[in-house]
């Protein structure tokens, strides 16, 4: 970034903090230029990042709601080390309904996610908060009765995408495994993520249903059914949920993923596991264990306290699946059987959100590693788009091959 684009990307933040509407034009320019400010030096990265920032904590009034989320996006796409001075909390208290509060959650989420940002305690209060205002206005007067003897277990997400997307792989393992152990498994879809976006968060976070109505999902010679039920943020959710609940008459609940506010609904009125695929801490005071993937940290471990949640139902499990040859089988194939010479050095990549993965300082870092000999080349496993595969490609000189999702 020269002087005069930092000059003008000053000017413009300053000309788009007076209106948000009235601006597209600047906020246009303002997405352009942001994305060259990791050129820049410590200084001036801390500059721009207190502009943002002095806004959404100070200047912004509650009617900038808009602006702030848009400037909020902003800081933690690009400015992710300064992403805890942000009072992410106070501004989703700020939010009136459940359904922006559960957009707001999940845009700082997805970005989050996708930036690697530690940022649990902002979000898990956020999260927390949601469910307790839920629970206290939603589920009053309803109740289900306990459900003896079913052979059925629940297993409850709030995406089903594609079988290499890793919680939907997830659910078909566990399903697979209640198989096994001759009970029924019936995978029901509580979609947590917003249908659409209506919070100007400066990236696009909705993701793709691709389960919308009653199905049976083949997977390794089972037809497993898939339960969608539509969750439309407002007051009859909880009632829908109960009565699909009465209908199902499930035995136990297994929740894969954490931040799914119904899926919380769920776990009040079935007994219910907790099993994450993420490093991310999911806050929960229905569920009776809560699988982790790492030991709760100090920050994690006072948050629960402070809230009054049993800190020892927070367990780390491990599948057996890695403990075994059962579930990953190894292959040795000749490297020239996938394109490549014998002595050719591989290093692969491999991942489910490649195109939030590899941005610019992802491929300067694989054209760093590509350039230190001849032979090193780069094996891409994976679902990309065309037009970052094409970056990788011309930044690494062609040294890189491709082969999509290999299941």
């Amino acid at each position: 970034m020269n002087p005069g684009q930092f000059d003008k990307l000053v000017r413009v933040i300053e000309k788009i903090s007076k209106d948000l509407n009235k601006q597209a034009d600047d906020v246009q320019t303002a997405l352009e230029l942001i994305e060259l400010t990791s050129s820049l030096d410590i200084k001036k990265r801390q500059l721009i990042a207190d502009l943002l920032i002095r806004f959404v904590n100070f200047q912004a009034a509650e009617s900038d709601l808009g602006l702030r989320v848009f400037f909020i996006s902003l800081v933690l796409e690009n400015f992710p080390e300064t992403a805890t001075r942000i009072n992410l909390y106070e501004v989703c208290k700020s939010l009136r309904s459940q359904r922006d509060k559960n957009e707001f959650l999940w845009g700082i989420m997805y970005i989050s996610f996708a930036r690697n940002i530690r940022i649990e305690v902002d979000t898990s209060r956020i999260y927390l908060d949601i469910v307790s205002e839920m629970m206290r206005f939603e589920l009053r007067g309803l109740r289900q009765e306990p459900i003896v003897g079913s052979t059925k277990v629940l297993i409850t997400t709030g995406q089903f995408l594609t079988s290499n997307h890793s919680p939907t792989a997830m659910c078909l393992d566990i399903a697979e495994a209640v198989l096994a152990n001759g009970l029924t498994p019936i995978i029901l879809v509580l979609r947590s993520p917003p249908e659409q976006s209506t919070l100007p968060f400066g990236v696009s976070y909705v993701a793709n249903q691709m389960v919308k109505e009653f199905t049976l999902y083949p997977h390794n010679g089972f037809n497993i059914p898939i339960v969608p039920l539509e969750i439309k943020h407002d007051a009859d959710d909880v009632g829908r949920i109960i009565n699909l609940l009465d209908d199902i008459k499930p035995s136990m609940n297994i929740q894969v993923g954490g931040f799914n506010v119904h899926g919380e609904v769920v776990a009040s009125l079935v007994p219910s596991f907790l099993w994450t695929t993420s490093k991310f801490f999911s806050p929960s005071v229905n569920h009776r264990f809560v699988q982790v993937q790492d030991s709760l940290d100090e920050n994690a471990s006072r948050f629960l306290d402070s809230c009054g949640i049993d800190k020892g139902k927070y367990q780390k499990f491990f599948s057996k699946l890695t403990r075994s040859d059962g579930g990953f089988r190894s292959y040795f194939l000749p490297r020239s059987t996938i394109g490549f010479d014998e002595d050719d050095i591989i290093v692969a990549i491999i991942g489910n959100r490649l195109d939030f993965e590899l941005g610019p300082e992802e491929n300067r870092f694989l054209f760093d590693i590509v350039s230190l000999k001849e032979n090193i080349k780069l094996a891409v496993f994976g679902q990309i788009s065309e037009a970052t595969r094409a970056r990788l490609t011309k930044s690494c000189n062609g040294k890189v091959k491709f082969f999509g999702h290999v299941l």
